[in-house]
Formats: C-alpha cells, structure tokens, sequence
C-alpha cells in the first residue's frame, strides 16, 4: 500500500488533471462505464467523446475504441510511472501540441492513413506505442 501511494504522489500532477476531467465528463453525462475498481490501480475511463487521453492511472478512451488505442494509451501510462510530476511537460504536452494539434492544423487535406502514421512515428507516440506493446504494421488505427 505504501508503495502504491508514493506512485500516486509521484503522478500527482496527472491525478489531479484526470480527477477534473472526470468530474467535467461525469456532471456532462459523457462517462458511459469504468474498467477497474482499485482506486490505486489503472482505471479505463469509457467516454462519448472521440479522444483518449492516459492521466497517471486513468485512461479516459471513446466507448467503442479498439485494443490498439488502449494498449498505446497504457503506453502513456508507463510513460507517467517513469516521468512523475514532470510528464505533462516532456509527454502530455508534445502529444497535445506538437502531435495532435500539428497534425489538425497542417494535414487537413491528407488521407488518414497518412495522418495516422505520422502522428504515430512522432515522439512520444512511437514510444508509447513500443511501450504498450502496439505493432503499426499499418493497419490505419
């Protein structure tokens, strides 16, 4: 238990990002389930919205997404357990900025399919993927 909250303590930043954005998505009557019960272990947060997003133990993914998103955004989780309180500035911000936000701005006129691979050979979206154990052989997702 001891460690579990040292771990907690340690993503604290991302916990309390992810508690605001549940508290937002619940009040909205967007959550629609939640895999996990143990408060100090993952949670997989099934959402309306078409994003996901990994916030220390919570993963907030649209209700119908595939394994492959899930298993990149625990990617992200890992991500977390090793950056601490500075992962939002080395991975949550180059993800929303430099990646997703890029990508809407700039590739408007690609195919997604060249969306999809480049944004997932970006740092650190390549790496969560090798870190949740997601093979892109390209299969578009």
């Amino acid at each position: 238990m001891k460690k579990q909250i040292i771990l907690y303590l340690w993503q604290l930043p991302q916990h309390l990002l992810a508690l605001v954005l549940w508290l937002t998505l619940k009040l909205s009557g967007k959550i629609k389930r939640v895999d996990g019960n143990d408060f100090w272990d993952e949670r997989v947060v099934r959402i309306e919205n078409n994003f996901g997003v990994s916030l220390g133990n919570y993963i907030f993914l649209n209700v119908n997404c595939s394994n492959v998103v899930l298993q990149h955004e625990r990617g992200h989780r890992k991500q977390s357990l090793m950056f601490g309180p500075i992962y939002l500035l080395a991975v949550g911000i180059p993800s929303a900025v430099f990646c997703n936000l890029w990508d809407r701005l700039f590739h408007k006129h690609w195919t997604d399919r060249q969306r999809h691979q480049w944004y997932y050979n970006r740092y650190p979206e390549k790496w969560a993927d090798k870190l949740g154990g997601v093979n892109r052989e390209w299969t578009g997702e």
